[in-house]
């Protein structure tokens, strides 16, 4: 949307009748992705893209009879029967395009604005039924709404919207009433350039051709100028630390230190860190890292706060020069955001381009409970060796394994030594939290692991340290029914002749159920909560008996058993 604003402005300005074509869904393999936009005139001129140049030549035809008729359409493009490159995708996917005619009305007027002011807004527009097609309503970042497509929808479509406003993302919305396409704009991201050095310059102009809003932080006003930063949105003559906490940094903050030195990057690394940024990294070698390290330890940062650290900073390009290495941090930035792992495609399994929606999964934390005090076999339960390693080795590493994005890992009894028994992953921050009051029940601990969990996470998995059982692929099963059911919560249900039917863990809770979680006490786990609010619930259908808790001595001789007596 963005990128045609200029040419619409500029078409507007001489006369021209415009017609605009949304990319609304993809099915399979495409060149781009819903949200994806065309413009065109009557006159011939063109601006953007739905397919790369597949069915552009399409595009334009019908939306020369759109502007004749002034009403949208649908159209549906997919590989034709006979030759790969008539009017379809060569790639062989399927794509829906919406063609409209283009009118400055006041709900794309609120939406520019808003577009141009860095502020949250989504744009709806009906697609079926007939009555709703074509028609919009605009949502902002503080809650209110302009137009509409229905009044029996437009609840829901803000609802949906309100949702999407934090990560932004594209995709058809399917409500009882019909068909809602909905794009959510979110605040652009903010990148905190700390050091004006020739490596910064070259970072601003690439970020901010990715739509990063750049500042630039340096005390030094004879090197931040805006000769040397032309790109930067802002440069600011002050000390890096006092910047960064004025300017309240979360998830769609991105910080880089390029001082070299440690006066300076100290202090703002420590307060990066310990902020909800998404992304903090620092120039130097790793000899240079591992003494920021030390540094950083001493003034009490925790070690899951220092994986967070990106040292030495940005991928393996093999970058020498000042804009190589800004490419090769910009890259790295980008797979953070999209939580990839920077790969090359040719090695990648599934689609290139991942889900077709087009939407980022949301940020998810696991929370092991692993706080029990029993020691009815000679030593904390948790450290209980089972194939090759302890019991709440097997949580921490299927947690590690099914893609969460941190680990909040709760002990209480025998803490130190529990902690000490166990490796902690590195693929994923961990985030040790001891609840002294253990004593108190389970429900202490599930409160304190909530609590702990990162300001960015939309819900939280909830695991037992004593379930080696709940394997990586249960939980990345259960999270996914979770995502693609819309409610607040969702538990596997496990069915099989011995047991019948067992619901079990995981556990995994939005961030809107939390509060709820306040009221337990004792051993209540979220199952209290759960059955005082069925609506809550998906339930999660599982083929087999539910996974063993090893609480007593016969428990674990059977557990050894089953994994061959390790």
């Amino acid at each position: 949307m963005r990128d045609l604003l200029a040419d619409l402005d500029r078409w507007r300005r001489d006369g021209e009748d415009v017609a605009l074509a949304t990319l609304l869904a993809v099915r399979g393999s495409a060149p781009r992705l819903p949200g994806a936009r065309m413009a065109v005139t009557r006159r011939g001129r063109m601006a953007g893209s739905v397919s790369g140049g597949c069915v552009e030549n399409d595009v334009f035809t019908r939306a020369l009879a759109v502007l004749d008729t002034r009403r949208p359409v649908v159209a549906t493009y997919g590989i034709d029967d006979e030759s790969a490159f008539a009017v379809g995708l060569s790639c062989g996917g399927a794509i829906d395009v919406l063609i409209e005619p283009f009118a400055a009305s006041p709900e794309w007027g609120r939406l520019r604005a808003a577009i141009e002011a860095s502020e949250a807004a989504a744009w709806a527009v009906g697609v079926a039924p007939e009555p709703l097609l074509g028609r919009r309503l605009v949502v902002l970042g503080d809650g209110s709404t302009v137009g509409s497509i229905a009044p029996a929808v437009d609840a829901a479509v803000a609802a949906a919207a309100r949702r999407r406003l934090d990560d932004g993302g594209a995709d058809v919305v399917e409500l009882p009433e019909g068909r809602v396409f909905l794009e959510a704009f979110p605040r652009p991201m903010r990148l905190f350039i700390v050091g004006a050095t020739h490596a910064g310059a070259s970072l601003s102009r690439v970020a901010r051709q990715l739509g990063f809003h750049v500042t630039v932080v340096d005390a030094r006003g004879v090197y931040a100028t805006p000769e040397r930063f032309p790109d930067a949105h802002e440069i600011v003559c002050a000390r890096a630390e006092d910047v960064l906490a004025s300017a309240k940094l979360d998830a769609r903050s991105y910080v880089v230190t390029l001082t070299h030195d440690p006066r300076f990057d100290i202090p703002v690394l420590a307060h990066a860190l310990r902020s909800g940024a998404r992304y903090v990294g620092a120039m130097g070698s790793r000899r240079t890292g591992e003494r920021r390290k030390v540094e950083l330890r001493e003034l009490g940062l925790a070690e899951a706060e220092l994986q967070r650290l990106h040292s030495p900073i940005g991928l393996d390009l093999g970058a020498c020069t000042p804009d190589e290495v800004a490419i090769a941090i910009a890259a790295e930035m980008l797979a953070v955001r999209a939580g990839r792992e920077a790969r090359p495609l040719a090695d990648k399994q599934g689609p290139v381009h991942g889900p077709a929606t087009g939407r980022r999964r949301p940020f998810l934390s696991a929370v092991v409970l692993a706080a029990g005090g029993s020691t009815r076999m000679g030593r904390p339960k948790q450290l209980l060796p089972l194939a090759g390693k302890p019991l709440l080795q097997h949580a921490l590493d299927n947690a590690a394994a099914a893609g969460l994005d941190e680990i909040v890992l709760v002990l209480g009894h025998a803490a130190a030594a529990v902690r000490g028994g166990v490796r902690l992953p590195t693929r994923v921050p961990v985030r040790v939290v001891v609840n002294d009051a253990w004593e108190e029940g389970i429900s202490r601990s599930l409160r304190a692991g909530l609590r702990a969990a990162d300001a960015r996470a939309a819900a939280a998995v909830v695991l037992l340290g004593d379930q080696p059982g709940v394997t990586a692929l249960l939980v990345a099963h259960v999270t996914e029914a979770f995502l693609e059911s819309g409610r607040l919560a969702a538990r596997p249900v496990f069915r099989c002749a011995r047991a019948g039917r067992a619901p079990g863990h995981p556990v995994v809770l939005a961030r809107d159920a939390w509060a709820a979680m306040e009221a337990l006490r004792g051993e209540e786990g979220a199952r209290a909560v759960l059955a005082a609010h069925p609506e809550w619930l998906a339930e999660v259908p599982i083929a087999g008996a539910p996974p063993r808790d090893i609480d007593d001595a016969e428990d674990y001789r059977q557990a050894l058993a089953a994994a061959g007596g390790a």
